[in-house]
């Protein structure tokens, strides 16, 4: 089997337009596998798409961005995490925010610190905060009593 990510996941990945992967398309400089995922998203051959990463990935991190794709919440945090550690921070972002929106406590936790720091909202990384915690989340658990130490928590 050919593998292939969908377009949105190479326009996320990479910032290249869905335009422009049509064109390369059009002009046989990447493949479009046949047929559409799961999902109906068209397919477009992964090979291509690497050398346009703006971080650079191991045989491990392809199979990490095939089941990112697939929507598994904890490839995508993983991926988000990778793209965290090129500085690629939109990316992470967007990551973190589908992972999220799974349950995917570890994201939420990193979009905390991403809103805490880089982004400078304080108020989406008490509300990220506040969700990884109430997802269990142990370290979010800590950060919020280091916040408000009265803070009672269930378990």
């Amino acid at each position: 089997m050919e593998h292939g990510i969908s377009l949105e996941m190479a326009e996320l990945l990479t910032g290249c337009s869905r335009r422009t992967w049509w064109r390369r398309v059009q002009q046989g400089r990447v493949q479009r596998l046949p047929g559409n995922d799961a999902r109906g998203r068209a397919r477009l051959a992964l090979p291509a798409i690497l050398p346009l990463l703006r971080i650079s990935v191991s045989d491990q991190d392809r199979a990490l961005i095939l089941a990112a794709d697939r929507g598994e919440a904890q490839a995508l945090n993983e991926l988000g995490q990778l793209f965290a550690l090129g500085e690629q921070w939109a990316v992470a972002e967007q990551l973190w925010l589908e992972a999220s929106r799974q349950g995917q406590a570890d994201a939420m936790q990193h979009l905390a610190m991403l809103y805490l720091g880089s982004r400078h909202d304080g108020a989406r990384a008490l509300m990220w905060l506040a969700r990884a915690a109430s997802a269990g989340h142990a370290i979010a658990r800590a950060q919020l009593r280091g916040l408000w130490p009265g803070l009672r928590m269930p378990p």
